[in-house]
């Protein structure tokens, strides 16, 4: 039930980006760091939430800022010791992988296994191509318990 609230939220999220000027925008409230390179995605939504602390729940939504010959998403599970901010990738669990062709967005949805007693967060690599250019964008959302 309430991840079917949630889907609805979401997707009433991504009409919204898509309604957004081209200058783009970060939906985030973290203040993790974001590495941007000369850009043709311009719009993020992102999303790293658990309600039974056993399963992270990652929603990756995207926009470019034309019809791209491709968008792939790359999602990593990282975590960190209770109490430091030093994340790295989790030994044992793959990233999740998604692509896309011809389109103007990317939704990319997955799970990762989390316990109680690490932090979590999800690295996000978007690599699109649009017009001949080729980009990549990585972000980071944290995880929300």
């Amino acid at each position: 039930m309430k991840h079917a609230k949630f889907s609805r939220i979401l997707i009433i999220l991504m009409i919204i980006a898509l309604l957004l000027p081209a200058g783009g925008a970060y939906a985030s409230s973290d203040d993790e760091p974001v590495t941007v390179q000369p850009q043709t995605a311009v719009s993020y939504i992102l999303s790293f939430s658990t309600s039974n602390d056993i399963i992270g729940h990652a929603h990756v939504y995207v926009t470019s800022s034309g019809i791209a010959s491709y968008i792939t998403s790359k999602i990593t599970l990282q975590s960190a010791s209770l109490g430091s901010s030093v994340y790295s990738d989790v030994i044992g669990i793959n990233p999740s992988e998604y692509t896309v062709y011809n389109k103007v967005s990317i939704t990319h949805l997955c799970n990762f296994p989390v316990s109680n007693n690490k932090n979590y967060r999800i690295k996000i690599e978007i690599t699109d191509k649009v017009n001949g250019k080729t980009a990549k964008t990585t972000l980071y959302k944290t995880l929300t318990r």
